[in-house]
């Protein structure tokens, strides 16, 4: 009997594994892949840094992928100081959660920490967006 059911699984994955690569993932791959080299390939422009240093950053694959395409290590070296201060202030809102779940301060309540982990999740995974 359990042979059957390896079988069975076996059969399974075989089934659920697609033959051919989806079109639409396979697009969305060179999408992000250009646009990984656009930042990385024109550190020269000011604004460039300006627009990711007004955002929330990039998530860590975004952030390794230009790191990894990028010739300039003067630009290299300012993503990755404010990507750094970013991933600081993270670091510090779940130190306070952390803080804030002892028995002594739950009464203090959560505030603006309180999603700290789904920006943590979101820098590590990238963020979804429906």
């Amino acid at each position: 009997m359990p042979y059957r059911k390896v079988n069975l699984m076996d059969r399974m994955v075989r089934v659920l594994t697609p033959g051919t690569r989806c079109p639409v993932c396979a697009r969305q791959a060179d999408i992000h892949k250009a646009i990984v080299e656009t930042i990385a390939e024109k550190p020269d422009r000011p604004q460039m840094l300006a627009a990711l240093r007004a955002s929330d950053g990039l998530c860590i694959p975004h952030l390794r992928g230009v790191i990894k395409t990028t010739r300039d290590a003067q630009f290299c070296q300012a993503l990755l100081d404010f990507h750094l201060e970013k991933y600081a202030a993270i670091h510090q809102d779940l130190e306070e959660i952390i803080r804030k779940s002892d028995y002594r301060f739950v009464d203090e309540g959560l505030g603006e920490e309180a999603d700290a982990w789904l920006r943590a999740l979101a820098i590590v995974a990238g963020r979804r967006k429906d």
